[in-house]
């Protein structure tokens, strides 16, 4: 009776450590999908922001709708290319007609 009881503690225990390594793993996994879409806005907002000026106009977000970079990015987000000039609008938080890096890249994690 007593190893019974005492299988059963160590089963309860195995299943606790393993119920901590996976949510540990889990954590690990979606901190690693996230660092893969910031990756991927930042490279998106490099070649869209044409002027170096740190903000992405309308002109310059509609004008690369085809390059690699941002139909990677639209992936990412769960944005179909059609939707791509759409997406601006929903990213320019603030309303001025521009796109500062940190609502591009806040955008994207908020739309993932």
């Amino acid at each position: 009776f007593a190893a019974r009881a005492w299988l059963e503690k160590f089963c309860l225990c195995c299943c606790e450590l393993i119920g901590v390594f996976v949510d540990g793993a889990q954590r690990i996994i979606k901190e690693d999908k996230e660092n893969d879409v910031i990756r991927l806005a930042a490279e998106a907002f490099a070649k869209l922001d044409v002027d170096m000026s740190g903000d992405i106009t309308f002109e310059e977000f509609s004008s690369h709708l085809e390059d690699d970079s941002i139909i990677n990015y639209c992936e990412a987000v769960g944005v179909l290319p059609d939707q791509a000039l759409d997406l601006f609008q929903v990213l320019d938080t603030n309303g001025n007609g521009e796109l500062s890096i940190s609502e591009f890249v806040e955008g994207c994690l908020r739309l993932r």
